[in-house]
């Protein structure tokens, strides 16, 4: 009985051999494969992976199942990968001799993701679209060019033109026409009292004032009168003015409006 336990003793446990995967596809499994194999030629017994997420603290266990075809051979598949693994491998014989291990929960093997999942392989061909008739023909209509119609203001819009030009002679008139003209009559008085009182300069500068007051006044009483007939006119008619020309002088005031009345 001593020399049978001291036989079981000295038998060695079993021997992983292991090559670690370098990389794992992202959203693809990985598979881990190991030989395990017993010194005294035993079976072995529940060899194992134990897998975790890196930074993870418990491990998971996965059985490796013996490859058919391929002696002494184990395998799991792991996945799919997205993140990175950390993982090692454990193994008996059906003695109990172990645990034989590859990498240990201190120092497990690691496995990167990386790239990007593959897509499927499609097998089915490319759509085709089925051959036109032999006589059939598109034809495309010949463009005909029309002219362009001709753009303008529809009446209503050109109605309120008008109505601002009336409002415009109308603040000429009230505004600028009437203060030149007080303007006028105050320089008159200041001329008049100057030559009963024989002040020449004051006289000679009431004059001037007087005189180009009145100019200034009358002018914007004609342009203001040009502008509010022109608005009048456009409000009751409706007509189509294309261009407005307004012009001062010393001899006058002239509106020049063209366009279709």
């Amino acid at each position: 009985m001593l020399l049978v336990a001291a036989q079981a003793a000295a038998q060695p446990e079993p021997k992983i051999h292991h090559e670690p995967p370098k990389s794992c596809a992202l959203g693809e499994p990985v598979a881990i494969r190991a030989r395990i194999t017993s010194p005294g030629g035993l079976q072995i017994f529940e060899p194992a992976a134990y897998v975790r997420t890196t930074g993870a603290s418990r491990f998971a266990r996965f059985a490796l199942v013996a490859r058919p075809g391929y002696r002494d051979t184990f395998m799991v598949e792991i996945g799919p990968c997205a993140s990175p693994l950390e993982y090692y491998l454990e193994a008996f014989d059906v003695e109990g001799h172990g645990p034989a291990r590859a990498g240990s929960p201190e120092a497990p093997f690691r496995v990167q993701v990386t790239g990007a999942p593959k897509e499927p392989l499609s097998l089915e061909p490319p759509p085709t679209h089925p051959p036109l008739p032999p006589t059939a023909t598109v034809e495309t209509p010949s463009a005909v060019a029309e002219p362009a119609p001709e753009l303008s203001a529809p009446a209503g819009q050109r109605r309120p033109v008008g109505g601002y030009l009336a409002l415009g002679g109308a603040g000429l008139l009230l505004g600028g026409g009437v203060w030149m003209g007080v303007r006028a009559l105050s320089a008159h008085g200041r001329e008049k009292v100057a030559s009963e009182q024989g002040d020449l300069a004051g006289y000679q500068r009431a004059r001037a004032e007087a005189k180009t007051s009145a100019l200034i006044a009358d002018l914007l009483y004609a342009g203001a009168a040009a502008s509010g007939a022109v608005g009048l006119y456009l409000v009751l008619a409706g007509g189509k003015p294309e261009g407005l020309a307004f012009s001062v002088s010393t001899e006058g005031v002239g509106l020049r409006v063209s366009g279709g009345f």
